[in-house]
């Protein structure tokens, strides 16, 4: 086996397994909700999920797009936190046909992931 088959096949399943965990605790997190009150409930959710759902989407483009000669290239475009620019690029070749609530569900998710996760540490969150 060579250096892309253990890559593809252990470190990815490894990746795979964390993107799982993340994405059972965010709806673990959703199931045990008494209320949509409480900030920190709602922040374990989005984080988990938004986290969980990013990696699960790099593990596929991966598996889709690797080759032998664009190693770096590919891991290079991989530095985001933008579900929806994963979601298109995954989807151009691979028709997911999302429907347009779950677009929107992984725009939620993107939005908060890239920018409202640091919120509370900006004076500028209180009105």
């Amino acid at each position: 086996m060579n250096k892309n088959e253990l890559w593809k096949n252990f470190a990815l399943n490894i990746e795979l397994d964390s993107a799982g965990m993340f994405i059972y605790n965010g709806l673990k997190a959703f199931d045990s909700l008494d209320s949509l009150y409480n900030p920190v409930d709602i922040f374990e959710i989005a984080y988990n999920l938004s986290v969980g759902i990013e990696r699960l989407f790099k593990i596929a483009i991966i598996l889709i797009e690797h080759t032998e000669t664009n190693t770096k290239e590919l891991e290079k475009s991989l530095i985001t936190h933008n579900t929806i620019e994963l979601y298109n690029r995954l989807n151009k070749n691979n028709s997911l046909n999302y429907a347009p609530i779950q677009k929107e569900f992984l725009s939620i998710l993107s939005k908060f992931y890239m920018s409202h996760r640091y919120n509370r540490f900006s004076s500028s969150s209180i009105p």
